[in-house]
């Protein structure tokens, strides 16, 4: 009885695994064209992340690319600097290059609220920039204007920009003039900053 337990578990394994090997795998770039194997796993780790999705007869291992960029028209410029006033009040400028990091959990925030090289850079300077740390409805953020910490209640820029995201931090550069750059993911606000001036 043991043997023939052992015989079907063994036949159902190998027909497990011969199925998920027989399946084709693609690889895309962020522009969603097929690339080899070895294009995507040189890809830049810094710069790009991937998504896989699979389903009974195809892999497909997609590249993102973490910073991305739009023109925001009049509304959703006028939308944005509309909730960045209602928010942070007189704290917001709309005249400014405005960095804004969203968090939809706590744990690197208090990191962030104490990076000292970071908010030396925005200090110094404040004529041109300015920066917001924003929790998200569900984050457990607690709103405080002294440390830039705020809290986005309606979930606006998570719903006009994040959506689909699959990270915990996001990031928007916004200049006055509506040109805007996504970061999806990247860890390090000092990074941010740097992709961003």
């Amino acid at each position: 009885m043991k043997n023939i337990f052992f015989t079907l578990f063994f036949i159902s394994l190998s027909n497990s695994l011969l199925s998920q090997s027989s399946k084709k795998i693609i690889y895309l770039n962020t522009d969603n064209i097929e690339i080899t194997k070895k294009q995507y796993k040189t890809a830049h780790k810094k710069t790009t992340f991937y998504v896989e999705t699979e389903n009974d007869t195809v892999i497909i291992k997609k590249l993102y690319s973490r910073k991305n960029f739009v023109k925001l028209d009049s509304i959703y410029l006028n939308q944005i600097k509309g909730f960045l006033t209602k928010v942070t009040g007189a704290e917001f400028d709309k005249n400014k290059n405005t960095l804004i990091h969203l968090y939809s959990a706590n744990k690197n925030i208090h990191k962030d609220v104490k990076y000292k090289k970071y908010w030396n850079y925005i200090k110094k300077h404040s004529n041109k920039y300015q920066s917001f740390l924003i929790g998200t409805k569900e984050s457990g953020i607690e709103q405080n204007i002294k440390s830039h910490l705020y809290l986005d209640e309606d979930d606006l820029l998570n719903y006009l920009f994040f959506e689909n995201s699959i990270f915990e931090i996001n990031h928007l550069f916004i200049k006055p003039n509506g040109e805007t750059f996504i970061f999806f993911g990247v860890d390090d606000i000092l990074m941010v900053l740097d992709w961003s001036v």
